[in-house]
């Protein structure tokens, strides 16, 4: 008696795939994906404000730096942030003292201190939706 054989090309493919995939293991050729595109792009944003004691109507000057959008954690496609605001806070009281552009990352803004300003400790805040908040200490003289 002769015994038929059911060899099909499909199974003998499906038998070579497996013994390859065995033997080779598992290993992907794909490329790893982009890190980031700049060099310490995730670093907090510095910001200073000059002087930190000043009187009620004097001008500081406050300057921020690295305050752009992360490219580690966005798309590079991230839209342009809106601008920041910096705030004047001392007790209950907030004040909107400017708001600046971040298109670049960076700003340099003339600020009054409140007319109002109390002798004593206020904040200078810098706000950045989704971006950064910082707050400055500044002393208040007469």
């Amino acid at each position: 008696m002769f015994r038929r054989s059911t060899f099909s090309p499909a199974a003998s493919a499906s038998v070579v795939f497996a013994a390859v995939l065995v033997v080779t293991g598992c290993t992907s050729t794909a490329p790893d994906p982009p890190a980031g595109t700049a060099e310490h792009a995730c670093e907090e944003p510095q910001t200073s404000v000059t002087p930190d004691a000043a009187a009620p109507g004097e001008e500081i000057n406050v300057v921020g730096e690295g305050w752009e959008v992360c490219v580690d954690t966005l798309p590079a496609t991230a839209p342009t942030p809106e601008p920041a605001v910096i705030r004047w806070v001392q007790g209950d009281v907030v004040a909107e003292l400017a708001s600046v552009d971040l298109r670049d990352g960076r700003f340099d803004e003339f600020v009054t201190i409140p007319s109002d300003a109390e002798v004593g400790p206020a904040v200078i805040r810098v706000f950045a939706e989704g971006i950064f908040q910082t707050e400055l200490p500044i002393t208040i003289e007469k």
